[in-house]
């Protein structure tokens, strides 16, 4: 798992806490908020964000042409992000022969 955020000169005491974490350490967290509801668990899903967008969503699978080779219309594709960016990779997907209902997306405005 990824996180983001970002740290300054006096963290809270979760940062704190987030910045002890080992890789092999055990974490347990209330359940997500948002629109994305990952559905479908048995299909391999693509999680795609820019800007603000990652804070849901901080998977950021860096190889996306890799992913829709492997996986092009059985997989899900969830981009959040500022409207271009969102817009830049759904159309990208689409080329890609991307099924549309299997792209979803969110929209961060206004950051």
């Amino acid at each position: 798992m990824l996180f983001s955020t970002r740290i300054v000169n006096n963290p809270s005491n979760f940062k704190t806490n987030l910045l002890k974490l080992k890789s092999d350490d055990i974490m347990t967290g209330d359940s997500a908020m948002g629109k994305f509801n990952l559905s479908e668990y048995e299909k391999p899903h693509c999680l795609i964000a820019g800007g603000i967008g990652v804070s849901p969503i901080r998977s950021f699978l860096k190889q996306i042409d890799l992913f829709v080779a492997n996986n092009k219309n059985n997989g899900r594709y969830y981009i959040s992000g500022a409207l271009s960016m969102v817009k830049f990779i759904t159309q990208r997907l689409l080329d890609s022969g991307i099924e549309k209902n299997n792209i979803k997306t969110d929209l961060f405005v206004g950051y």
